[in-house]
């Protein structure tokens, strides 16, 4: 089947001690497989590796077809919300134990890859929800979220209007 992907973003939880070693091993398998690797800042700066192209995270969806996002729910959130004005689909490998949008772990990365970047996938479409906080006529917070949206006051519970 014919490859789509050509670059490859990959956005990472820079905090968790684990991502070196995942974050190492993909780019590697990434480059050997003649794809163009960009990482963003956070995460490029833990790597020792050359042909790594760091990129500002906001940029990744602009420069490349496929992002892959290492960590949790949470980095996958945190990813799709910094790619969520292109059209560029989203992959996560996870780090954790349990994960609901991330389902590839690192032990079975290479493979599932492979697979993924041969053209042997099923694309999954979400809908995006957009949530916007209006306060006197003038939006004050916005954000996108895939699974849900939680509104809420930070110190107490008390009775709040939604419309």
């Amino acid at each position: 089947m014919h490859n789509q992907f050509k670059t490859i973003g990959i956005i990472g939880k820079h905090s968790d001690p684990r991502i070196v070693d995942t974050l190492s091993k993909l780019v590697h398998f990434l480059a050997q497989a003649n794809y163009a690797v960009h990482v963003d800042l956070k995460c490029a700066h833990l790597l020792n590796i050359d042909f790594v192209n760091p990129c500002n995270i906001k940029l990744l969806g602009k420069t490349c077809d496929l992002i892959i996002a290492v960590g949790g729910d949470g980095t996958f959130l945190s990813a799709m919300r910094a790619i969520v004005d292109s059209n560029t689909p989203l992959l996560g490998i996870n780090l954790g134990r349990l994960g609901f949008l991330v389902d590839i772990s690192p032990d079975e990365m290479q493979l599932k890859l492979k697979n993924i970047l041969d053209g042997r996938f099923i694309e999954e479409n979400r809908f995006l929800l957009h949530a916007k906080i209006i306060r006197d006529g003038e939006v004050i917070q916005q954000e996108y979220a895939v699974n849900e949206v939680v509104v809420h006051r930070w110190v107490t519970p008390s009775m709040i209007e939604i419309v």
